[in-house]
């Protein structure tokens, strides 16, 4: 609307110029020599500024359309692995909360004679971490030679 509104004034005061400069004028340009309306001169004037600013606008549009379809692009394919690493994560999750229970299942005492498929083995000690013997890449312990 407020484009509609600043062409209207803008026509306004070219018709009121055009009005007052009705008188002829010699031209030169890139050789050439003529003789037109004052007037004329600055509507052909005008239109070729209007022409050139539309084509501007119109290469600046389309560029940033075609920036918009890539990105839009690039945003379906950030959803679609979204919405992998949420199936993944749900799995995750379901795994570890399966292995919780099997953990805590295993660390309860049981019953003579009772069988636990992840229960300690005979013999009364608990699986622990098993002593180091060095050696590793940090170097440290008894070196072999």
């Amino acid at each position: 609307m407020f484009a509609l509104a600043a062409l209207l004034v803008v026509l306004g005061v070219v018709a009121v110029f055009a009005s007052q400069n009705a008188h002829f004028v010699a031209m030169r340009f890139l050789g050439w020599q003529f003789t037109w309306p004052l007037a004329g001169i600055v509507l052909v004037t005008l239109v070729a500024g209007a022409l050139a600013a539309f084509l501007v606008s119109l290469f600046r549009q389309v560029r940033l359309g075609l920036r918009i379809h890539d990105t839009s692009g690039r945003l379906r394919k950030a959803e679609k692995e979204l919405e992998t690493a949420k199936v993944d994560l749900d799995k995750t999750r379901a795994d570890l909360a399966l292995a919780r229970r099997e953990l805590e299942e295993a660390r309860r005492p049981r019953a003579p004679g009772q069988s636990a498929s992840l229960a300690p083995e005979a013999g009364g000690a608990s699986p622990g971490p098993k002593p180091s013997r060095g050696g590793g890449p940090s170097g440290s312990g008894p070196r072999r030679g």
